[in-house]
């Protein structure tokens, strides 16, 4: 028998975390619409790091850089929280160089 690898168990962990605090913040003040997700409702609840960066290097739109000028982290300090923000600053700086919105380029 194989045991899943450390990488399965944190995603299904964080995927649970991820599905309390929907129902936690609905309870409590508003509903979070998980539908809105990049691959909709057939989409994971969250991804890895490098799946954040896949997503804006192939899919993002100008309000999506946008939203990463103002984005913080919520939660953790130090390393983890650095590592998660430069990732982004580099998303941001290499974006005006994709061209246009995605909607407006030649297909």
């Amino acid at each position: 028998m194989r045991l899943p690898s450390l990488r399965y168990c944190l995603m299904q962990a964080t995927t649970r975390l991820a599905t309390r605090m929907m129902r936690i913040a609905g309870e409590a003040c508003f509903q979070v619409d998980a539908n809105l997700r990049p691959a909709g409702r057939q989409g994971a609840l969250v991804r890895t790091l490098d799946g954040h960066i896949s997503y804006y290097k192939r899919w993002a739109t100008t309000w999506e850089f946008q939203a990463l000028l103002k984005a913080r982290p919520a939660a953790g300090e130090g390393r983890p929280a650095a590592a998660g923000r430069a990732p982004a600053r580099s998303v941001v700086r290499w974006a005006p160089r994709r061209g246009g919105p995605r909607s407006l380029r030649p297909r």
